[in-house]
């Protein structure tokens, strides 16, 4: 029971940002790998435990020692423009990810018949709510309460029973399939995502983390990343065991609680509903926190959750407005399964903009002094962003080729 507590008092940032990567994008993702493909992708999620960590770990690092997050070390090492574009990439993916977030939280909502504008305000005014407490540490304990709502999908795959014809998918890898290939750049965009980067750093500079920390951040990181991708696994297991043939790209989230409804006399579709509500609700204020503090970072602005909103004005009213599309857009146009989809790809192909700059900044000596990259750490790092360039060329190539 003490080394429960003693994990549990590490958690911080790292673990907020790696359960706010389990966000509703990534859960559909998810949910239609194992419907389409089964267990097929299984490997990968494995696999990108690796890459999670180290970028992560690197992100975290430079803003301990530097004491600024990443957005502003851009700016001041590589200047406006290039501040300008690997920040203003970052606002565009989560402008579309809020819909997401939202389109989640309605698709909850309607397993336990909450009309979508119902669940789209109430999820909003918690939005708004939630940050506005007066100091940093107020609001993590509120998204640690939050990030443990997420945990109730390794319950449901609990009442998950796979056929055999689905087990046998774990070992099938069509790799020149397009479908198969657009899953895999969407698993990675759920998995590794441009705002995922400037977020902890920020936090950290929020939270005032001291060099001393930086084995305690570590650790939280690297439970996170683990936990976030069994988590991830969960989910395709279950969608693979109950709706395997059954959802594809085209499932809106109107008809998703109809197809969960053959399951209505067990605990798995409120489990999921629950799960699925509270990814959006900390992904939504996670998202919206990274937006706010980079376009700080970049305008120089005061940007902290530690000030009162008279003294942040345009740092709170920014995350408090920037919503407001994505909130309409899910009450009026709910059939956005394909666009959560698409924005995990997009996340993707923009990914190695804030990646390559995460990897010189924290390479550099005179920035980091002796905690810069080692060669281990340098070549998980080039090989993630040359891994990530191949796959997207890749699959470019196929769809050419298709044609």
């Amino acid at each position: 029971m003490n080394k429960i507590f003693k994990i549990l008092s590490i958690l911080g940032p790292g673990w907020i940002v790696m359960m706010a990567d389990i966000d509703a994008p990534s859960v559909f993702t998810a949910i239609v790998s194992g419907s389409i493909f089964g267990l097929s992708l299984f490997w990968l999620l494995l696999l990108l435990i690796i890459p999670l960590y180290f970028v992560q770990e690197t992100s975290a690092r430079l803003s301990i020692v530097t004491g600024k997050g990443l957005g502003r070390l851009i700016k001041e090492n590589y200047g406006n423009f290039s501040s300008f574009v690997s920040i203003g990439t970052m606002v565009i993916i989560n402008s579309i990810g809020f819909v997401g977030e939202f389109a989640g939280i309605a698709s909850g909502g309607l397993i336990f018949h909450i009309p979508i504008w119902v669940s789209v305000t109430l999820a909003a005014i918690l939005h708004t709510f939630v940050v506005l407490r007066g100091s940093y540490k107020k609001v993590e304990s509120i998204l640690i309460y939050i990030s443990a709502i997420i945990l109730t999908f390794l319950i449901s795959a609990m009442f998950s029973r796979p056929s055999l014809e689905v087990l046998k998918t774990m070992v099938n890898i069509p790799i020149f399939n397009k479908e198969y290939l657009i899953l895999i750049l969407g698993n990675i965009g759920a998995v590794i995502m441009p705002w995922m980067i400037f977020y902890q750093g920020n936090a950290i500079v929020d939270s005032n983390i001291q060099i001393e920390k930086m084995g305690d951040e570590r650790k939280e990181t690297l439970i996170g990343s683990v936990m976030s991708e069994i988590i991830m696994i969960a989910i395709m297991f279950t969608s693979a065991s109950l709706f395997f043939g059954k959802i594809d790209k085209k499932t809106d989230i109107l008809s998703l609680s109809g197809i969960f409804s053959p399951y209505a006399g067990t605990l798995s579709p409120y489990l999921f509903a629950v799960g699925i509500i509270g990814a959006g609700l900390l992904s939504g204020i996670v998202i919206s926190l990274s937006s706010s503090w980079s376009i700080g970072d970049y305008f120089g602005i005061p940007n902290s959750l530690n000030l009162k909103l008279s003294k942040a004005r345009v740092f709170y009213i920014f995350y408090m407005v920037e919503i407001i599309p994505a909130a309409m857009i899910t009450a009026f146009f709910p059939d956005l399964i394909n666009l959560m989809i698409n924005s995990m790809v997009l996340n993707t192909v923009l990914l190695p903009i804030p990646l390559y700059f995460l990897i010189r900044l924290s390479s550099r000596e005179n920035i980091l002094g002796k905690y810069k990259n080692d060669k281990y750490r340098k070549g998980i790092l080039w090989t993630t962003f040359f891994m990530i360039i191949f796959i997207v060329i890749f699959t470019l190539f196929n769809f050419i080729w298709a044609f």
